[in-house]
């Protein structure tokens, strides 16, 4: 395989020569395989012959090879500056020496470190599962709850292990008033509810006391602040009753509030609900999956479904039926 990249016999006899020698046979057919050309297979092959003889000097055998040890290798050659590269060039036999850890690694020569997660990680991946299967959380809405989470740590136990039984108020308000100083326009909102969150989850695994999260300050959203952040029984009551005439568009405005305000349903998913979803003869809604990424069925009782009777069968336009 190497005879096809080198013409002269003795090059390729060389290179052929321990401790490399029977590896760079498949470092060269996988270069090829990965379309690479035929001078940059030839220049990897030439630094990885190279870093062989290294090796043969310092005494270190093949199985001593790692990421680390390519690095102190690598960083012998200073790097050149010249006009062409005025911000310096590696040398030539630095290049392509991941390629042929790899092939090592396939061999069987090298065995890869493994990767022990720290107990930050542990503890955050503990959290994503917990935001997933019982918050039933978008990944999007993960991530960001898991960045906030990450940042509460370094903010309370920096780079040790986390003790969440010493936690008190102090530490919540100190973090959502950092936060809060960080982001400006959105007042620490977003990490103060981030922050109950995770409160939520430790309290489930025992590790914090109940009624903590009550202790996060939760920032006013002055955005709209006239309009009510929740309906009582009487009001909603009173918005029912405007929609009472028989006009079409005042019936599927009670058919939509009673949904809303009955079964609790989200805008989007009553925005997206289909008639097929509704299965009269069971009395139940089938509600697609939406924010919590979870298909769910719920009771269709008869005070909503009369008025969805009443919309589709009487004042729904004929062409959408």
């Amino acid at each position: 395989m190497i005879e096809t990249f080198f013409a002269r016999a003795s090059s390729s006899a060389r290179l052929l020569e321990p401790p490399l020698g029977s590896y760079l046979e498949s470092l060269a057919q996988t270069l090829q395989g990965q379309s690479y050309s035929r001078e940059v297979i030839r220049s990897y092959v030439h630094a990885a012959h190279r870093f062989g003889e290294w090796l043969s000097k310092q005494g270190l055998p093949l199985s001593a090879v790692s990421d680390q040890l390519i690095r102190r290798y690598i960083d012998q050659f200073r790097k050149r500056i010249t006009l062409a590269h005025p911000y310096g060039q590696r040398s030539k036999l630095a290049h392509g020496l991941g390629h042929l850890l790899v092939v090592l690694r396939q061999a069987g020569v090298v065995v890869a470190a493994k990767q022990i997660p720290s107990p930050t990680e542990q503890w955050l991946a503990r959290y994503d599962q917990y935001l997933k299967q019982v918050g039933g959380k978008a990944a999007a809405t993960r991530k960001k709850y898991l960045s906030y989470a990450r940042r509460f740590w370094e903010f309370r136990f920096g780079s040790t292990e986390a003790d969440w039984s010493s936690l008190r108020a102090d530490d919540l308000v100190g973090f959502v008033q950092q936060e809060a100083a960080r982001l400006q326009r959105n007042l620490g909102r977003p990490p103060a509810v981030a922050l109950r969150a995770m409160l939520r989850f430790l309290i489930s695994e025992g590790q914090v006391a109940r009624g903590l999260e009550a202790a996060v300050p939760m920032p006013h959203q002055w955005t709209l602040a006239s309009l009510p952040r929740h309906l009582n029984k009487e009001q909603v009551s009173q918005v029912l009753a405007v929609c009472q005439e028989t006009k079409p568009n005042e019936l599927r405005n009670a058919a939509v509030l009673l949904l809303l305000a009955r079964l609790g349903l989200r805008a989007g998913e009553v925005a997206s609900l289909c008639l097929e979803d509704i299965h009269w003869a069971e009395g139940r809604l089938l509600i697609r999956a939406g924010k919590s990424h979870r298909e769910r069925t719920l009771p269709l009782e008869e005070q909503f479904g009369q008025a969805l009777v009443e919309y589709l069968q009487r004042r729904r336009p004929r062409a959408l039926r």
